[in-house]
């Protein structure tokens, strides 16, 4: 699955397929930043009604982040980072 990240009308987002290596469990702690700002997980966790190793992430994107076409966003399960270069825009 390609990465995915989408952005609903109340500054939150759902990001899948960003598991660096999801052949494992991802047991840990999830953490995100948005623009290099601490964004708040709202969950973490298995992918409804699809196959096992899916990992979906729901984050508020930060009020501190300024709106761009590019913002870098970084997710942290367990201590394993997300892979470089991933962005979203922000308005």
């Amino acid at each position: 699955m390609d990465d995915v990240v989408q952005r609903d009308g109340k500054s939150r987002v759902r990001a899948q397929g960003l598991c660096p290596d999801c052949r494992r469990p991802h047991g840990g702690v999830a953490t995100a930043t948005i623009g290099a700002v601490k964004a708040s997980v709202q969950y973490a966790g298995e992918v409804p009604n699809l196959v096992a190793g899916n990992v979906q992430v729901n984050l508020e994107v930060p009020q501190g982040v300024k709106s761009r076409a590019t913002v870098p966003i970084v997710i942290n399960i367990g201590g394993v980072a997300s892979q470089a270069n991933v962005t979203l825009a922000v308005q």
